[in-house]
């Protein structure tokens, strides 16, 4: 398409909603070797969003949370490390926001 000035476009979300969940076990990535490293949080709950089927059928059993600590290898003490939430490829369904687990270093 060429010499467009102006669009006019609508987006439907369909059924979509939304569902709390709450972890309680996280997965570690890249932990330094020679540091020791302990999560401070007991759990996290973390916001879900997807379609009504998809929704329904994610839990704490198929969502596995990560945290990466790539970037920590030369820190001691308490840090806040964003989490990823592996969510199965097949399913329409994304997290609502940002979420931090706190890590002991030392």
């Amino acid at each position: 398409v060429n010499n467009v000035e102006k669009i006019n476009a609508s987006v439907v979300f369909g059924d979509v909603i939304t569902k709390k969940i709450e972890f309680k076990t996280f997965k570690i990535l890249n932990a330094p070797k020679d540091k020791k490293v302990k999560i401070i949080n007991d759990s996290c709950v973390i916001t879900f969003r997807g379609m009504v089927d998809d929704i329904a059928k994610i839990n704490s059993d198929n969502v596995e949370i990560q945290i990466d600590l790539k970037d920590e290898i030369d820190v001691s003490g308490q840090q806040k490390i964003p989490l990823h939430a592996v969510i199965p490829s097949d399913y329409k369904v994304g997290v609502v926001g940002k979420y931090y687990l706190t890590v002991e270093i030392s």
